[in-house]
């Protein structure tokens, strides 16, 4: 009888101890969101209307130089690469 009031007082401790965890990897989540929806936040306030065109326009020049690499037109894709290499690239 003594038996299966221990087991049955190990598996209440045991669920417990699940139930903590549980809540542990839940608190861990919400910290890990709270602080991604932050650094997203962050983000869009820093990017101004012109970051974002100029970010539209490299995705276009993207764009035309993998048209221009599937249709064999080398000497367009080379240039379209030349101008979307970062300036660092460009000045050496």
């Amino acid at each position: 009888k003594r038996e299966a009031e221990s087991a049955a007082a190990a598996n209440a401790g045991n669920a417990n101890v699940a139930a903590d965890e549980w809540q542990h990897k839940q608190k861990l989540a919400q910290i890990a969101k709270q602080k991604k929806m932050q650094e997203l936040l962050l983000i869009q306030q820093s990017m101004t209307s012109e970051k974002v065109e100029e970010m539209k326009h490299q995705a276009r020049l993207r764009h035309q130089m993998a048209v221009a690499y599937k249709t064999g037109d080398e000497e367009t894709r080379k240039k379209l690469q030349r101008r979307l290499e970062p300036e660092e690239l460009v000045k050496r």
